[in-house]
């Protein structure tokens, strides 16, 4: 048998969400809605017009005005804000994960808890890697191919502001001081924002 053949991979750990939510964003007025955990959460959002989500846009970052609906995390709760098509209404749905240094629990989010969750008729996003970095720098995550990489700003302020970062060129950071990040097929060069005590999270799928 041919151990290559397995979907599941025991030597790299599956990614787990600890955070579901939808929230309705009718207008421009940004919403938000309580989290409950002890840390925030890092959180990816995907956006429609339509309450089905017959198709759907993945939510942006605040620093970038070309977004039309962006999504951020607090120490307390998480945001929407909604920028499409003159306010047009809009459902949005909210993973999270938590970083990689956080001791945050969190309860399970699927309402089949008590039966097994894992099913291996399904592929999973294998997380080869995660990272949290303080300074400009490359990783090389040598796959030989583009991964998928998820990416979080944490500005480090007080009251704790983390939003996601959208792939651009290394040279969107000398134009505007906003972060970035860059991906190869060899690496990754991380930027982060150009704020004292602001880190990014970065999480790296294979």
């Amino acid at each position: 048998m041919n151990l290559k053949n397995f979907q599941f991979n025991s030597e790299y750990p599956i990614d787990k969400i600890v955070l579901l939510a939808e929230m309705y964003a009718p207008d421009i007025n940004a919403v938000s809605t309580p989290h409950n955990f002890s840390d925030i959460p890092l959180i990816v959002g995907i956006w429609s017009t339509s309450s089905d989500f017959s198709s759907t846009r993945n939510c942006g970052m605040t620093r970038v005005g070309a977004d039309p609906v962006i999504c951020w995390a607090t120490k307390t709760r998480i945001f929407v804000q909604n920028y499409a098509y003159s306010g047009r209404p809009v459902w949005v749905r909210i993973y999270g994960f938590f970083s990689r240094e956080s001791q945050a629990t969190a309860p399970a989010t699927s309402n089949k808890a008590s039966k097994f969750v894992f099913n291996s008729e399904y592929r999973y996003m294998s997380l080869v890697g995660s990272y949290t970095i303080a300074n400009d720098q490359t990783i090389q995550h040598n796959l030989g191919y583009k991964p998928r990489v998820l990416a979080w700003i944490d500005y480090g302020s007080a009251e704790g502001h983390v939003e996601p970062i959208q792939e651009s060129r290394t040279s969107f950071y000398d134009l505007t001081g906003d972060p970035s990040i860059s991906v190869t097929n060899n690496s990754i060069r991380v930027i982060p924002a150009n704020v004292p005590g602001s880190k990014v999270h970065l999480r790296i799928y294979g």
